[in-house]
């Protein structure tokens, strides 16, 4: 019983320290992977801007344009999230984006007057890796795979008990 028991132990061991070889995240993902990024355009005093997203061979981008009401005109873009600049600039009224995770946008606009508002300064963020949320689903198959195992395991023991 004990040899079972022992077998049965080890059998899950090594199942748990499978884990972390099966959850590994690719690093060169495949160029036909697609990402599903959130965009948020909020609207300001002066006016809101728009986005709409476009699709090339070498992958997706999104265009973020401002529209200024009557008597503001566009000063600049403050961007918060993962991206690089394709076109344009953050002074741009419009720019082309190439996302690396969930962005939120506000473009900036002044009286045509030339009173200032007050405004945060302008910083892009480059980085390359993506938020990441949820669980991956293969963490639940490997769990449900560990209790498999082990539930097989203990019928077994009971069987093997059993016909002695």
């Amino acid at each position: 019983m004990k040899k079972v028991f022992a077998v049965l132990f080890a059998t899950i061991i090594l199942a748990f320290t499978a884990v972390p070889a099966f959850a590994a995240k690719d690093k060169n993902p495949s160029p036909s992977a697609t990402s599903t990024y959130n965009v948020i355009v909020h609207p300001n005093k002066g006016g809101t801007g728009s986005y709409t997203t476009t699709t090339t061979s070498d992958g997706k981008y999104v265009i973020l344009t401002a529209h200024n009401k009557d008597g503001y005109v566009f000063k600049y873009w403050i961007i918060d999230g993962k991206y690089v600049l394709i076109d344009g600039s953050l002074k741009s009224q419009k720019l082309k984006l190439k996302l690396n995770g969930d962005i939120e946008a506000t473009p900036y606009f002044e009286p045509i007057n030339g009173t200032n508002p007050p405004h945060s300064s302008v910083s892009q963020n480059t980085g390359n890796k993506s938020p990441q949320t949820g669980t991956d689903p293969l963490f639940y198959g490997i769990i449900a795979f560990v209790v498999l195992l082990t539930v097989s395991g203990a019928v077994g023991v009971k069987l093997a008990t059993s016909k002695k």
